[in-house]
């Protein structure tokens, strides 16, 4: 996917603390719909999981895809600058998302997760145990698979056992290495599940580079983020397990090319 920063432009007319609180009713009324969606389709559990798990990521995917790529960029909430790589990805596989994929991402704001959801398909992601207070966020965890991690050992090696589950699936996943978020442009420490996930399955790692022109929806930045932000979202090469010896040297790699993009602002 590449999308043109003309297209995608700022908006204009109401002030930005109004268009964000707007964001936040529009966001809740995506909540409800994907909701509803998701109840509506739960008889074809009785015919296939696979098939239910599939519409279900459909509109789970193209909600959040309709509210982050296209509807918050045309009212001004903030600029998506450009979004490219993913095609080159796929394009590596044959042209199509035969195989499955660990994509890690930097952390740099509330919106890297919807980004992530929107842009990667059939994907479930690695999420922080607090987010389970949010009703869709229950669901996705309790029904869709998606990963609740806290910070106790048992947790992780749960997490670990749920993200091999998903992959031997078939299916995306998505992690943070960083752990929380940062600041723009910083990059923290990696952790080291999704690397020692891409050891014991095979999986390819998918790194990618998340820009954010300042502090937006980031760790303190409170209910309403500064205007005038812009993000870049860039789906690096990927990186195949069997070229290093062990998960650090691809957590290395992986840094080294997340590192590049966000410091260097490419």
């Amino acid at each position: 996917m590449s999308v043109n920063s003309g297209i995608i432009g700022k908006g204009s007319g109401l002030s930005f603390k109004l268009k964000a609180i707007c964001c936040y009713f529009i966001f809740f009324a995506a909540d409800l719909f994907f909701l509803f969606s998701a109840a509506l389709t739960l008889p074809l559990c009785l015919i296939s999981k696979r098939l239910w798990r599939k519409c279900v990521s459909f509109a789970l995917r193209n909600t959040l895809k309709l509210c982050t790529i296209y509807i918050f960029p045309k009212i001004g909430v903030y600029r998506l600058r450009e979004v490219c790589g993913l095609d080159r990805i796929y394009g590596a596989m044959g042209g199509k998302p035969e195989r499955n994929l660990i994509f890690v991402a930097n952390h740099t704001s509330w919106m890297d997760s919807f980004f992530m959801l929107a842009l990667v398909p059939d994907a479930v992601i690695v999420l922080k145990k607090k987010y389970m207070r949010m009703p869709t966020i229950r669901f996705l965890v309790a029904f869709f698979g998606f990963i609740a991690l806290a910070g106790s050992p048992e947790s992780a090696r749960k997490a670990f056992e749920k993200s091999e589950r998903s992959l031997r699936e078939g299916r995306n996943v998505i992690i943070f290495p960083e752990g929380r978020r940062g600041a723009p442009n910083r990059l923290g420490g990696f952790g080291k599940l999704a690397f020692k996930l891409s050891r014991s399955t095979g999986v390819d790692v998918a790194p990618v580079a998340i820009l954010s022109a300042k502090a937006f929806l980031a760790g303190g930045s409170g209910f309403l983020s500064p205007s005038g932000n812009e993000f870049s979202i860039k789906f690096l090469a990927i990186l195949k397990p069997g070229n290093f010896k062990n998960a650090s040297e691809i957590s290395d790699a992986a840094y080294t090319a997340i590192s590049e993009i966000v410091r260097g602002r490419n």
